[in-house]
């Protein structure tokens, strides 16, 4: 298999995941203090949008085609 494809797959996988399933959600850490060994930081939760997840399958379909179709 080619590597357009197969990167192709994963990304029709990850965006069928994140559009069928409800989406996802992405955790980041910020640190607001930090005075010498002690600091106060805070998680902070973001979703991942159901388009996002419908622009990564539409491109993974494309990157399947488009890698099944080229020649080396």
């Amino acid at each position: 298999m080619r590597p357009l494809a197969i990167v192709g797959v994963i990304l029709a996988l990850l965006g069928g995941f994140i559009l069928f399933r409800g989406g996802g959600s992405v955790k980041t850490r910020d640190d607001l203090v930090k005075v010498g060994d002690v600091k106060i930081s805070t998680t902070d939760e973001h979703a991942i949008p159901g388009w996002a997840g419908g622009i990564a399958l539409g491109l993974g379909i494309v990157l399947v085609i488009a890698g099944a179709t080229t020649r080396s």
